[in-house]
């Protein structure tokens, strides 16, 4: 829960001061558990196209809840959903699941849609003690994985002091990568 909806949003009500709201998607290609991410997004911004490949019911990664469900989960059907919504929409938001690492069946894994799908992605950071640690492995997974990581995105969920700045500086500096300010841009709106 380090705000990946929330910035989501902030994106696409970014995105609206230059385009109109049916230019806009947002997609989440595996969603589980009662809470959907996508009403959420209906909710900040009425109006937006949203899509899901595999909307699960059981709250749990997306691999076991598949399975409970009898559903297996394709990086080839999510590339194709992915290839129609684009058709339709000049921008979209794609919203992973869980972590990078968090399996989708015994095979892949979250980071694997973003390879797949050919998009940078945007990682959201949180700001608790060992965001160091976990942004720079998420960092070194995606890379791994030939994933374009466009910049990172700190989380305004917690405290921000001298420690956590040296932290966020820290992830930048050794990950290399830059910091995308949104909050301040959505705080002048």
């Amino acid at each position: 829960n380090v705000g990946k909806t929330y910035y989501s949003i902030a994106i696409l009500k970014q995105l609206t001061k230059h385009f109109a709201l049916d230019q806009l998607a947002y997609y989440k290609p595996v969603q589980s558990g009662d809470e959907k991410d996508y009403d959420v997004i209906r909710q900040g911004l009425p109006g937006i196209a949203t899509y899901t490949s595999y909307d699960l019911t059981c709250a749990a990664s997306p691999d076991y809840a598949a399975s409970i469900e009898g559903v297996k989960i394709s990086l080839a059907k999510i590339a194709n959903d992915f290839k129609e919504i684009q058709a339709k929409h000049k921008f979209v938001i794609v919203e992973g699941a869980g972590g990078l690492a968090v399996p989708l069946n015994d095979r892949d894994l979250v980071s694997d849609i973003a390879k797949s799908l050919n998009v940078p992605m945007i990682l959201v950071i949180g700001r608790q003690l060992g965001t160091i640690n976990h942004s720079l492995l998420a960092i070194e997974h995606a890379r791994s994985r030939g994933i374009e990581i466009a910049g990172i995105i700190v989380s305004d969920l917690g405290d921000d002091d001298e420690r956590t700045r040296a932290s966020i500086e820290s992830i930048k500096k050794l990950g290399k990568v830059k910091e995308f300010d949104l909050a301040s841009c959505l705080n002048k709106n």
